[in-house]
């Protein structure tokens, strides 16, 4: 149903993005459904992980937003991986809905460029878009120093 559902909007959509949200899809993938994972990843173009924030553990982070990604581009190499980050602690959490420290998004903004295609942002309809909240500062200064980066092999 996934596959055909994917393949429906493709056709509907040509030349747009399509793929699935989070786990339990095409991410974090149980090795007894790699088999049907890899269909599924077939009919997609994109991979689109979860990677929000369950506590202030930054090295355990990294290493399942490397992980993600590296589980992604076994599944279909070439396609991209786009991981939804939220600036919040995920509910459910000793944090939940506080804002994460500019250190630590700035932190995730920068593992993300390394080891993702692209960011995907996700979050409540009352985000702080406030220069002056830590998070949209880190992220500000994220997108100029990215756009301000040359481009790889122009030296």
């Amino acid at each position: 149903m996934l596959a055909t559902l994917a393949d429906w909007t493709r056709a509907d959509a040509p030349g747009k993005t399509v793929g699935y949200y989070g786990y339990n899809t095409l991410t974090g993938v149980p090795p007894a459904n790699r088999s049907c994972a890899q269909e599924l990843a077939r009919h997609v173009n994109a991979f689109f992980p979860s990677m929000y924030t369950f506590d202030d553990n930054q090295a355990a982070w990294a290493t399942r937003a490397q992980t993600e990604a590296a589980e992604d581009r076994a599944l279909a190499a070439g396609k991209p991986v786009y991981f939804y980050l939220w600036p919040q602690y995920h509910d459910g959490t000793p944090k939940q809905f506080q804002y994460i420290d500019a250190a630590y998004w700035q932190f995730q903004l920068d593992t993300a460029y390394r080891d993702a295609d692209g960011i995907v942002f996700w979050g409540p309809s009352r985000f702080a878009w406030d220069e002056t909240s830590g998070w949209w500062a880190a992220t500000l200064a994220f997108m100029r120093q990215i756009a301000s980066a040359e481009p790889v092999g122009s030296a």
